[in-house]
């Protein structure tokens, strides 16, 4: 794992890239303020949740990134609330981002939103922002949110100093641990954030703030908060990554995928098949509009294309283009017509989008496509939601995780795609994807899926390697 390269305490974010090289320790407090502005909305339909993050992403934070002050910017969301934590130097500038979030609102969103929100402002009294070597942009997924009221405000100061000596270099220690950030309003409330990459951490630092609190401040936050697990869909910090999210954007596209699986193929043909698509069709279909990834999975006798499309639009006209070059390259290697599944990615993740894998390293790749039949797909987005923020966590801890997507046909299929180093990897994929299953997804899931698991013979994804094969061709080994 990476270890802490910084930690910055109780400093305005704006500083933040020149503390970054500093050495391995907490740095030291400074006089700056921060002031900050929670807004908390109920009741919100969960198959809402991406359209209004997505006006968050590409509306409001483009707003408040030109704004005088701006230091930071988060948006959360749970099962049917969504949080947005603003940021700024001023407590007018802080106002002032109520003001432009409340217009966004209005104009574009207001349908999506039925209540007003609960408004939490006030000076941060306790921020820490921790960065880890080899993680120039990191990827904070998941926050726990504490909300306690009725705040005795005179020993505020008193409980910031407390647990910047024994909370903070607890949180500092988890790992996992992306940020801190706890606002202090003059109506007695106080909003606690604390932002990780892992769900594991996110548990961590949520039972630590608890802990701290009931131990040591009793008398300053009479009551148990309450408290919110929420997944991050924007993390904008200014000096960071040039201001612009750092959350990986695939988590919560909405992409489409084609699949083409063929059977009764001679193993002999494997490479000269590879090899043709490689070389015939991938400059055709990276060069298409809409183009976000393409892989092809031969195992055994089984060969498996895979196109993942901006639009359905797209993806259809790239299955019609495969069909065309089949027909017209290799027919004669492919007995059988394919299966095909179409539909839309619900979950989505690729490591070389989030910087964590340099392409050029990239020499062989293993994958383990499930094709999951007669799926109960009711209440989908809440299933999704739990591969989201479960499973897809546990692929990025293994050992040489690339990527992964899962997909749908809107009626009772379902396939998932796991991409490692390693066939070993893969494999063991498959054992945390079956236990994941077992322990979350009886709901849903009532069949073993048919699994295709091998070498992968293309891997192209747009924007890397300039959506070429990122891996040695496969040979006849």
């Amino acid at each position: 794992m990476h270890k802490i390269k910084a930690a910055v305490r109780i400093i305005p974010l704006l500083c933040l890239l020149a503390l970054t090289a500093l050495p391995l320790q907490a740095q030291d407090a400074m006089d700056a303020s921060v002031f900050a502005s929670a807004r908390i909305y109920s009741h919100v339909d969960p198959a809402d949740m991406d359209e209004i993050a997505r006006h968050a992403l590409e509306g409001v934070l483009p707003i408040f990134q030109a704004s005088d002050g701006f230091i930071g910017y988060y948006v959360l969301t749970t099962d049917d609330s969504l949080m947005s934590v603003s940021l700024f130097e001023s407590a007018e500038q802080a106002s002032a981002s109520n003001e432009i979030a409340s217009d966004s609102v209005a104009e574009h969103i207001a349908s999506l939103l039925p209540e007003s929100p609960l408004i939490i402002q006030g000076p941060v009294g306790l921020q820490m922002v921790v960065l880890s070597e080899g993680m120039d942009t990191p990827s904070p997924s998941f926050a726990t949110v504490r909300i306690y009221s009725d705040v005795d405000n005179s020993g505020v100061d008193a409980a910031n100093e407390l647990a910047e000596e024994i909370l903070l270099p607890q949180f500092q220690d988890i790992d996992g641990f992306f940020a801190q950030h706890t606002l202090h309003s003059e109506t007695g409330m106080t909003f606690a954030l604390s932002v990780t990459r892992t769900a594991a951490a996110a548990d961590a630092a949520d039972e630590a703030g608890r802990a701290f609190s009931a131990e040591h401040l009793t008398e300053i936050l009479p009551g148990a908060p309450t408290s919110y697990r929420a997944q991050v869909r924007v993390a904008a910090l200014a000096d960071l990554h040039e201001g612009a999210n750092l959350v990986d954007e695939a988590m919560s596209a909405d992409p489409y995928v084609g699949i083409r699986v063929y059977t009764g193929v001679n193993l002999a043909d494997m490479a000269a098949i590879v090899q043709s698509v490689n070389e015939g069709f991938l400059p055709i279909i990276s060069a298409a509009d809409g183009f976000i990834a393409y892989f092809l999975l031969p195992a055994d006798d089984t060969l498996a294309a895979i196109n993942i499309f901006e639009t359905a639009e797209a993806a259809d006209a790239a299955n019609a283009a495969a069909a065309d070059f089949v027909a017209e390259n290799i027919a004669p290697l492919l007995p059988n017509a394919p299966s095909i599944l179409q539909g839309q990615a619900d979950v989505r993740f690729f490591a070389p989008l989030d910087g964590m894998l340099d392409a050029s390293d990239v020499t062989v790749l293993y994958a383990s496509l499930r094709n999951y039949d007669y799926f109960d797909l009711t209440d989908r987005p809440e299933a999704a939601e739990l591969v989201r923020t479960i499973f897809v966590p546990i692929q990025q801890q293994m050992t040489g995780f690339f990527g992964y997507f899962s997909m749908n046909d809107g009626v009772d299929k379902l396939s998932a795609f796991s991409v490692f180093d390693t066939e070993a990897n893969a494999l063991a994929a498959n054992d945390e994807a079956a236990a994941f299953v077992a322990e979350y997804m009886t709901r849903w899931d009532s069949d073993e899926p048919t699994r295709i698991n091998g070498q992968l013979g293309v891997a192209a994804l747009a924007g890397v390697d300039m959506g070429a094969n990122l891996i040695d061709m496969m040979d006849d080994a």
